[in-house]
């Protein structure tokens, strides 16, 4: 087959997919570990949003006939190893927020960077 900008386009859906489903996954276990209370609802909220995102690729992926499923995001595996990582190396609870607080702005990061780049394929695909 070959390598279109549609497939290409296609791939990234699917690795967004996967980065959504894995973070929503990881959340409960970020929001238990976090012991501002401030923090803790935004995780919380950020996961009703996260949900929302999983369902509209569901729909986008459905309107454009392919499952969004089949691409393990290894970006997002490598950053929720790494923040699981910090909840285990360091207990002072301003330590593990401040670093739950940065691995969320690096996931948000590569969400806006995907996201972004997907918007940019769509437009040029039509």
């Amino acid at each position: 087959m070959a390598k279109t900008l549609d497939a290409l386009f296609q791939d990234t859906i699917k690795d967004i997919y996967s980065s959504e489903t894995l973070l929503l996954q990881a959340m409960p276990k970020l929001s238990a570990a976090v012991k501002d209370p401030e923090l803790k609802a935004a995780i919380e909220e950020h996961a009703k949003e996260t949900q929302g995102h999983i369902e509209r690729i569901e729909q986008i992926a459905k309107m454009l006939n392919f499952e969004p499923t089949g691409v393990t995001c290894q970006a997002t595996v490598g950053l929720i190893k790494e923040a699981q990582e910090h909840l285990e190396e360091y207990s002072d609870e301003p330590v593990i927020d401040a670093a739950v607080v940065a691995s969320a702005q690096k996931n948000e990061h590569y969400e806006i960077a995907n996201y972004g780049t997907v918007i940019t394929w769509a437009n040029t695909l039509g």
